[in-house]
């Protein structure tokens, strides 16, 4: 049997091991009380931080976005980008048995197209995947 490796109890956005990120290639179940702490205090960037600009616009993420949508996430790995909290955490790697939809940004890898970026967050929201998902945490 695998152990699962603790996660340090650290206050709210202070943990870089905490970023989503590191749980979108675990191969071995998380334990829920790892979920739960992570959930709760996932590590997202400070106030202060300088968000990267992917593109010759200059665009952005925005701290604001995670007021706005509750289950965003910011990580700094690769090249920076918003997940799904509650979608990660329940990615199998298929949407619904039968349905074969490969998941993708903001559940399978960071989102960071910035163009359009509130009508993408608010298609998530609705997904059944998502919603599913919201109800699993």
């Amino acid at each position: 049997m695998e152990v699962e490796p603790s996660i340090p109890k650290v206050a709210a956005n202070q943990c870089k091991s905490c970023d989503m990120d590191l749980f979108l290639t675990r191969d071995a179940p998380i334990d829920d009380s790892v979920k739960y702490q992570i959930l709760m205090k996932p590590w997202n960037p400070p106030p202060s931080y300088s968000f990267p600009a992917l593109t010759s616009r200059n665009l952005r993420f925005q701290l604001k976005w995670m007021d706005r949508f509750s289950f965003l996430s910011y990580t700094e790995v690769q090249r920076g980008g918003a997940l799904c909290q509650y979608c990660v955490f329940s990615a199998q790697g298929e949407v619904d048995k039968g349905q074969h939809v490969k998941l993708g940004k903001l559940v399978a890898k960071p989102f960071n197209n910035w163009k359009n970026v509130i009508e993408s967050f608010t298609e998530h929201a609705g997904h059944k995947f998502h919603l599913a998902a919201t109800t699993r945490a």
